[in-house]
């Protein structure tokens, strides 16, 4: 019975031993200050630095008088239109682009999936480095964003 017992809490080691590593995520952020615009880029990586998922978000605020002249619905239209390609399928892309007008901002978000999406795609959001972390941070500190500590 002890035999059996100590082979148990063997297996159960070497398989806590073999487990998966856990992702990690580093921000990087640019505030345009005056103009009132963030980015923010969260990027998960696996233990190999390979880059799992990219999420993009920009809020910017929007003059008032687009308010006037424009309803909710024309508005969200008109910023899609900047950031969805309608004869392209944009495989790996998530978007959600919404407009609040209590806060007059303009809220921006998109999911990449590198696995999926093409490099055409993830380029035309101004990303030209999106599969390995260090390249897609250097290159965003470049833009001078900051950015946090890969581990």
């Amino acid at each position: 019975m002890k035999k059996v017992v100590m082979i148990f809490s063997l297996i159960l080691v070497l398989a806590g031993c073999g487990g998966e590593s856990k992702a990690k995520e580093v921000t990087c952020k640019l505030d345009y200050g005056s103009s009132e615009i963030v980015d923010e880029v969260t990027a998960t990586y696996d233990g190999d630095k390979k880059v799992e998922k990219i999420i993009v978000t920009r809020e910017a605020a929007l003059a008032d008088y687009l308010f006037e002249d424009y309803e909710i619905e024309e508005l969200e239209e008109l910023y899609k239109n900047d950031y969805i390609n309608p004869n392209k399928k944009q495989k790996g892309l998530e978007f959600d682009i919404s407009v609040d007008k209590k806060k007059k901002k303009l809220s921006v978000k998109i999911e990449i999936d590198p696995s999926k999406a093409s490099e055409g795609d993830v380029k035309e959001l101004g990303i030209k480095e999106y599969k390995n972390i260090k390249k897609l941070v250097k290159e965003l500190e470049a833009e001078e964003y900051s950015c946090g500590k890969i581990e």
